[in-house]
């Protein structure tokens, strides 16, 4: 009889302080997360709590998993200036976040005193994914916004899905696949 391994991941947000209580329940449910810090892969300051059964403490990303441009001022449209080098949080709220109200995720028009908030484009670009990514017929600039401030940087998806690859074996692959994998040599 063949079993196979089942790997699971479940991400969020660090709690508030006023949600401490709540932490705890989960943490009876699924024991302690692993804290990462995603500005390693996104030009962004993005801290998730991960609990998984794949060894992800030490993760780091290979340089091809490395959201590229990784500097905020590097994701604008030309024209504008970023505030910093790592943009704050992107958030799904967007228009109405502490970083909005004190400015730190404002954009400046150079040589003026024009700010505005990110594009949706640049906010890909922040995430690790091509400008226009987001844009779909009825979706409008607010609901792109919202998306991308629940996005994950694209490359941390892929260094975890990395190091699932590289714990399961093949055995395991063949069973997990949605659909069958070609035997070696077989016809396409």
């Amino acid at each position: 009889m063949h079993s196979r391994a089942t790997f699971c991941a479940v991400e969020c947000t660090p709690f508030a302080q006023h949600l401490q209580k709540d932490l705890e329940v989960v943490q009876q449910w699924l024991g302690q997360p692993i804290q990462h810090d995603l500005s390693q892969w996104s030009a962004q300051q993005r801290t998730r709590l991960l609990w998984s059964n794949l060894d992800t403490e030490n993760t780091q990303p290979l340089s091809k998993e490395i959201v590229q441009p990784l500097t905020w001022q590097a994701c604008l449209q030309s024209g504008w200036t970023a505030p910093s080098e790592i943009a704050p949080t992107l958030m799904a709220n967007w228009d109405n976040t502490h970083n909005v109200r004190n400015g730190q995720s404002l954009i400046q028009q150079q040589g003026t005193t024009i700010t505005r908030q990110m594009a949706p484009e640049e906010r890909e670009l922040l995430v690790g994914l091509q400008p226009g990514d987001t844009a779909a017929p009825g979706l409008d600039k607010s609901t792109r916004n919202r998306m991308l401030g629940n996005a994950f940087p694209v490359s941390w998806i892929n260094s975890i899905i990395r190091i699932w690859i590289n714990t399961v074996d093949n055995d395991d692959v063949q069973a997990a696949a949605c659909y069958p994998l070609p035997s070696p040599g077989a016809q396409d």
